[in-house]
Order: structure tokens, then sequence, then C-alpha cells
């Protein structure tokens, strides 16, 4: 895995779920090269620092729900939502990347989710965060 996004959802998976943050962080970034480590440590801690506005945010979009073990999904769908509000990633990259590592995750059928959360976070982003 080489992916900077999906080491981020499941560095946040787990600190979610009462692991350590400065355990994770290290323990995930073993997997990548040294150019997207910083990349991989901002979508970390900003995910991170922002958790609960996004969580609040974004909570009605899932309409049905995940299950616990497509709680990567819900984190790389927060990871997105980050980067589109609090980034300068281009949003059409924020959603692409995102959709992207739904399928490097070979979770396909999530990739549509995510595109359709994050397209109507783009959409309705002020609305959203309210």
């Amino acid at each position: 895995m080489s992916c900077p996004r999906v080491a981020a959802a499941r560095c946040l998976v787990a600190v979610v779920d009462g692991q350590s943050l400065s355990r994770q962080i290290p323990l995930q970034e073993k997997s990548l090269p040294e150019k997207q480590r910083p990349l991989y440590r901002e979508l970390c801690y900003g995910t991170l620092r922002r958790y609960w506005q996004l969580d609040a945010a974004l909570k009605p979009c899932f309409s049905k729900g995940l299950k616990r073990k497509d709680s990567d999904i819900r984190m790389l769908i927060y990871i997105g939502a980050y980067q589109l509000f609090f980034t300068r990633i281009p949003p059409h990259a924020a959603i692409s990347s995102a959709v992207e590592a739904c399928k490097t995750l070979k979770k396909k059928w999530a990739a549509g989710l995510c595109n359709a959360i994050l397209r109507r976070c783009q959409r309705d982003g002020e609305a959203l965060f309210k």
C-alpha cells in the first residue's frame, strides 16, 4: 500500500477506536514512501483536529449507516471532506483521490457512496457546517 489516504484512514480508525495517535502515526507511515509522509501526517492530524465538526456535518449523509467493518470508508469520506474544506487541495483532486482510495481498499461498492457524499459536500458545503 502506498496511498497516504488509505494509511490515514487506517490510522484514524484505530485512533477513534481508542488506540494512541503517537503509536499509530509511525506504524502506518512505514508503508509509505518518504515523499508521501507529509501529506499522510497532514491528513491524520488535520482530520482528527476537525473530527467532531466533520462528524456532525457528515452524519446525516450516511442515511443507512455503515457496518463497523467499513469504518475505513467513513474515515476516507471524512478525510475527503477535510481536504475539501480545510486544505488547498483542488476539490476534484480531493474527491477523486478519496474514490480511488476506496478502490485501493478493494471496496469498489463504496466508491459511488464516497463520490456522492463528497460531491454533496462540494455543492452544499456551507449548509452542512451550520
